[in-house]
């Protein structure tokens, strides 16, 4: 298969598999809570309180984008915030009780979602898929060593 193919086809299905599951959990959520949504409460109950930073960091996306995410959860009265005393640029997160409870039922129901969706998938079709993620993962930590400390693109490399 060309090169080309494969990333079309790569995308394609990873979209078409993204879009699905989000379509599935907005179904089945409780309090019709998104998927990022319920990821983040997911976070918060692994300890305590987690900064702000730790959670955007988690999430992949911008601490603008999480401060619209908290202000939904909050809203909902699913999180708090609070600020360091010592440093009041610092903001805690953590789960109020509502929150704990929201969480049980949400790895419940992704616990269906997830059996829903290995219907059909064999150990074999799952090794072979960690084989493939492992690969991914060691080429992209490959690409994050090999990338110039400067952080130019490729083309302004050559151009050096």
């Amino acid at each position: 298969m060309e090169p080309s193919n494969r990333v079309d086809l790569l995308e394609q299905m990873h979209r078409l598999i993204y879009k699905r599951i989000f379509s599935e959990w907005s179904h089945m959520s409780p309090l019709h809570l998104t998927m990022p949504q319920a990821n983040l409460l997911k976070f918060l109950d692994s300890k305590a309180m987690h900064k702000t930073s730790d959670a955007a960091d988690f999430m992949c996306i911008s601490s603008g984008a999480l401060t619209m995410l908290c202000d939904k959860l909050a809203e909902k009265g699913l999180i708090e915030r609070n600020r360091d005393e010592a440093d009041r640029r610092v903001i805690y997160l953590e789960l109020s009780e509502e929150g704990k409870r929201v969480v049980q039922e949400i790895r419940m129901l992704k616990g269906r979602l997830i059996d829903r969706l290995m219907e059909g998938v064999t150990e074999d079709d799952l090794q072979a898929l960690n084989r493939v993620y492992s690969c991914f993962a060691a080429n992209l930590a490959k690409m994050q060593e090999q990338r110039p400390v400067w952080g130019g693109t490729p083309a302004l490399q050559e151009m050096q």
